[in-house]
């Protein structure tokens, strides 16, 4: 996963040349941010559960042209948390479930329309790899099972240009959707959220 940080952060860089080359190219870089909800869930032997949870991203982007992009993201969600009665699936005792995506990175491209001048729907397609985390508290012990796994991520959204530097708008993304993080257990996230683009 540390390894895949840097290549991204090598992308980023390469995709915020100086603005002269952005412009040489007729495209654009940028920076921005996200925040919005989360929602993820797990089902497999002992687990089943579903949460919608706060969650965020950086993420460096390139317009190569009024139609095509492409766009890197790194984010994280709060944890889900669950208390289950004694019973359920079969364990003596009360306890607890959390679920989170510690860290994902998304890989995206951005196939774009010019609705209007200062509009623009959008759709993503591309992958996420993310850091997957499922804890189980009962009787006072704790196990924890992280897996780290890539899958296809799709979405939709529109951009909204305030001024040349800024734009703002909204998405919804499906980061994975039915992804096997063991065996018998799979795994699915999506997010939506509203941003702020920076243009350089």
């Amino acid at each position: 996963m540390l390894k895949r940080c840097r290549s991204v952060l090598v992308l980023i860089g390469l995709l915020l040349m100086p603005a002269g080359y952005a412009r040489a190219a007729d495209s654009n870089s940028y920076l921005g941010a996200g925040l919005g909800v989360f929602g993820l869930a797990e089902n497999g032997p002992g687990i089943s559960q579903a949460d919608s949870v706060f969650g965020g991203f950086l993420k460096g982007g390139l317009e190569i042209n009024d139609y095509l992009g492409v766009e890197v993201r790194i984010g994280s969600t709060v944890k889900g948390v669950r208390d289950n009665a004694a019973g359920t699936f079969g364990y003596p005792a009360p306890f607890t479930t959390s679920i989170q995506a510690e860290s994902f990175i998304s890989y995206l491209a951005k196939l774009r329309y010019p609705l209007m001048p200062a509009f623009r729907p959008y759709a993503l397609l591309g992958a996420t790899t993310a850091r997957f985390k499922s804890t189980l508290l009962i009787s006072g012990v704790h196990t924890s099972t992280v897996n780290t796994v890539t899958g296809l991520s799709y979405g939709i959204g529109g951009d909204y240009a305030i001024d040349e530097r800024f734009s703002a708008g909204a998405e919804w993304v499906q980061y994975w959707n039915g992804v096997t993080t063991t065996p018998n257990t799979k795994a699915r996230f999506w997010g939506a959220t509203a941003f702020l683009h920076i243009y350089f």
